[in-house]
């Protein structure tokens, strides 16, 4: 009699479906088409405008899904009209980047919001030609009052991002051992319920890296030029280091901004947080508690390093 291995026949199917997930970047019809991505023969998802709407200098795009594989790329393009891409993704699923995320647009901000969780894998690159911005809200308002939400409803909206909003405690970006590079003088910044980064490099030059983790009452996080305000928020998550470089370095100040309720930094290796700054381990001990956010100027004075947390834990040699 034939033996069936139901474990194995169902890890299997999971293995499947976990693969077709991930190769798929599918519109979702809110903002353009109904349309699943194939990639070319150089391994490219070419989304271009057609596949979403513009207005003013926003580009718009919702997705279904939104997952890229190892060796492969997805490459946004647009008019040089095109200040900021906005791209949500409506579905249920989480988005994990494991090949590269590309914008082709010269200058343009890239937004990337996914309430269910945003991945960067050990393989992942993002290259973008402005700033970038990754996030679980609900929502992104802008500055004249309307809102692009992670529901799929929404007014295209020609003013300028504001802020991301949280009804409530969303999913978490986390990255491994993956790159993020933004144009010198813009930022980085990772706006989430949690935040994760193992052996993660950000590299914004000269501009702002940002990391504010929401806690379970929600609450708005402001875009102020390459800063963030989280000032109205009632209530913070977790920001969790192991091994990552965050560089703002270069002639002109950078800054480095991490706001959560406890940040987790691992300081046994020899690459500290920030890795540019060699003084990062005298800044923290276990269980430190901040009743004001704790600042630092590092490297010659130019750069600057701040804590809003309140309390700072870490493995200390």
């Amino acid at each position: 009699m034939m033996k069936i291995y139901y474990p194995i026949i169902v890890t299997l199917l999971c293995i499947f479906l976990l693969n077709m997930a991930n190769a798929e970047i599918v519109t979702d019809g809110s903002v353009g088409a109904v349309n699943t991505l194939s990639a070319d023969a150089q391994n490219n998802y070419q989304i271009d405008a057609s596949l979403g709407t513009q207005n003013g200098g926003n580009l718009f795009h919702s997705f279904t899904s939104f997952n890229v594989e190892t060796g492969h790329s997805a490459n946004f393009t647009g008019s040089s009209t095109v200040s900021n891409i906005i791209a949500r993704v409506t579905g249920t699923g989480g988005s994990l980047i494991e090949g590269n995320l590309n914008s082709q647009i010269a200058g343009a901000n890239l937004w990337l919001i996914n309430k269910n969780g945003i991945t960067f894998g050990d393989n992942a690159t993002v290259n973008i030609d402005g700033a970038f911005y990754a996030s679980t809200a609900d929502s992104l308002t802008f500055t004249d009052g309307t809102f692009f939400n992670s529901d799929g409803s929404s007014v295209l909206s020609a003013a300028e991002p504001a802020a991301f909003g949280f009804i409530s405690e969303t999913s978490s970006i986390s990255a491994g051992d993956a790159q993020v590079t933004v144009a010198d003088g813009t930022s980085a910044s990772f706006v989430a319920s949690q935040i994760s980064l193992r052996n993660t490099v950000v590299d914004a030059r000269e501009g702002s890296i940002n990391l504010v983790s929401v806690g379970a009452n929600g609450g708005d996080v402001y875009v102020l030029g390459n800063d963030l305000d989280a000032s109205s928020l009632t209530s913070l998550g977790t920001i969790d280091f192991h091994k990552a470089a965050l560089n703002v370095s270069g002639d002109r100040q950078g800054r480095v901004v991490l706001k959560a309720n406890n940040i987790e930094i691992d300081t046994n290796e020899s690459d500290y947080i920030i890795s540019f700054v060699s003084v990062a381990p005298d800044l923290l001990a276990q269980g430190d508690v901040l009743n004001k956010p704790c600042e630092a100027p590092v490297f010659g004075g130019q750069e600057k390093l701040s804590f809003f947390a309140n309390t700072l834990g870490g493995n200390r040699s």
